[in-house]
């Protein structure tokens, strides 16, 4: 395990200028926007974090101190483990990071631009080429997935949060992607286009209305950060839904929305092989809850 140093012995090494090679373990981003006097940058989260380390610390007997974030994260004694596995002698961890040496009132170097950009108070509108359902149905001998097309949408930011919402559903472009046998993948597209499901005939849209995107406190990155409520019109029919939602912002101003839920599909009287609907369907009984992974990318 390797060793750990606190933030006054680190301040004096380097008012000192003791030989050793200071390490930013974040994201180039981050360390552009805020770093120890002196420190280089090798992201611990790129696969290629060893190699570029080689680069920085050649000498695997030299003294190297590497920091992350600050005491809560992991970042630094991950790296301190990867570095000690591939033969790194004299690696330390300065634990607390950035937050540490800040509170301690030492100077950092960088940029200083380290809040994520915000959302725009505008109307997005929906990038379909981007954006995609993917779903998955289940029954008693396995499970089929495959995915939807979103045709056009918009929503409205006012304010730093979504005010309303509108997205069209291609019921048309249903597709399967676990079967490897194209004519057993078509009869289960004509299978679910029909009226035992999705009626695509009468019904070749849906549609995902947003009524609300409420903040959840306290989100760690990574994880749902917003609720959503709204409704959900398949067959004709709309239903109140609401489910969890990852939403971000990419660098190129592109807002992001990721979702993973169910719903029960007989809400909609999508009722084939039910069992609260049907008897002895044998080998025919279908899971009443669908799968649905979603991703909304609007400009």
């Amino acid at each position: 395990m390797g060793k750990e140093i606190t933030v006054a012995d680190l301040k004096r090494l380097l008012d000192e200028r003791a030989e050793l090679t200071l390490i930013d373990v974040l994201p180039e981003e981050y360390f552009a926007a805020e770093h120890l006097p002196g420190a280089k940058n090798a992201c611990v989260y790129k696969m290629d974090f060893v190699e570029a380390m080689a680069k920085l610390a050649p000498r695997k007997e030299a003294r190297v101190i590497l920091y992350g974030a600050s005491s809560k994260g992991l970042a630094s004694a991950v790296a301190v483990s990867k570095l000690e596995m591939a033969g790194w002698s004299n690696v330390t961890d300065f634990k607390g990071g950035l937050e540490e040496w800040r509170n301690a009132g030492h100077p950092v170097e960088g940029t200083g631009a380290k809040d994520a950009p915000a959302p725009a108070n505008k109307t997005y509108r929906l990038n379909a080429e981007e954006s995609l359902i993917e779903w998955t149905g289940r029954n008693i001998g396995g499970k089929h997935t495959g995915a939807l097309k979103l045709t056009s949408g918009e929503i409205t930011i006012e304010a730093g949060k979504a005010v309303n919402g509108r997205f069209v559903i291609d019921m048309k472009s249903i597709t399967n992607n676990d079967l490897a046998d194209q004519t057993l993948a078509a009869l289960l597209v004509r299978h679910l286009m029909s009226d035992d499901f999705f009626d695509v005939t009468n019904y070749p849209e849906g549609e995902l209305t947003i009524a609300s995107m409420d903040p959840i406190p306290d989100a760690s990155p990574g994880r749902p950060n917003h609720h959503l409520r709204g409704k959900l019109k398949l067959t004709g029919i709309e239903r109140d839904i609401e489910f969890p939602v990852l939403v971000g912002m990419r660098a190129d101003g592109a807002l992001v929305a990721q979702a993973a839920f169910e719903i029960d599909r007989t809400q909609w009287k999508i009722l084939y092989g039910s069992g609260r609907f049907f008897e002895n369907l044998g080998m025919h009984l279908v899971n009443d809850l669908v799968g649905v992974q979603l991703k909304i990318v609007v400009n």
